[in-house]
């Protein structure tokens, strides 16, 4: 409760001060030669530049140097227009005072676009600097693995095992080769045959040892094999 009655009697001052200075730029603007609606519209000028220099300070994150220069111009011309305003002489103003009145328009023109461009730039640059906060605090997602891929991984890391090409000639001790060979579970011709023809295309093919194995109908491991113990072999080799 004491904290929203601060604050509204903060803002209660505001406006007071301003209504004040108001009226006596206001005045001062009639006695410079403005019409009714124009003299009412000058005090906006230097007091609501006043005001945005403020709110410029409180929001910029940094370069805040031109909307301090800004304030503290805009509340010098307030606060000498005022003055002025029960100083100077009765009546129309000076030739000098009045030009001084009339130039203060143009110069807040020329000011007041650069102030709004560094609120842009600085409103710009803080959404990006929070946006790359955001993806650097945002957790690396490993994409997922399909089974077949993950599957396909594990047969390239696995290492090389030799299996054997005839079912017949598998041992006791090589029950899980046995079901996982993909030759055993299909009739294939002469395995002299297939190890002659997958030689004889390595040898005269580019072919790799993958595409061998499946021209020929049999397995990597054997066309492997194959070939380790032909180049052993000299007579092998020659084929």
């Amino acid at each position: 409760m004491t904290r929203h009655l601060h604050a509204a009697a903060t803002a209660g001052i505001a406006v007071l001060a301003f209504a004040l200075s108001y009226s006596n730029l206001a005045a001062l603007a009639g006695r410079a030669g403005y019409g009714i609606v124009m003299a009412h519209t000058w005090p906006f000028v230097v007091d609501g530049l006043a005001v945005a220099a403020t709110a410029a300070v409180m929001r910029l994150q940094a370069r805040r140097t031109y909307a301090w220069s800004l304030l503290g111009a805009s509340t010098t011309v307030s606060v000498v227009a005022g003055a002025a305003a029960h100083l100077l002489p009765a009546g129309a103003l000076p030739g000098w005072a009045g030009a001084l009145v009339a130039v203060v328009p143009p110069l807040c023109l020329l000011v007041a676009p650069h102030l709004a461009v560094q609120l842009r730039r600085d409103a710009t640059g803080g959404a990006t600097q929070a946006h790359a906060a955001v993806e650097d605090a945002a957790p690396v997602v490993m994409p997922r693995q399909t089974p077949s891929a993950a599957a396909s991984h594990a047969e390239d890391a696995a290492p090389e095992r030799d299996t054997c090409d005839d079912p017949q000639e598998r041992t006791p001790t090589q029950p899980t080769a046995a079901l996982f060979d993909l030759d055993a579970a299909r009739p294939r011709p002469d395995s002299d045959a297939m190890r002659a023809e997958a030689l004889h295309l390595l040898a005269t093919t580019d072919m790799s040892q993958r595409a061998v194995a499946r021209a020929v109908g049999t397995s990597e491991a054997s066309v492997r094999r194959w070939r380790k113990a032909a180049s052993a072999t000299p007579a092998l080799a020659a084929v």
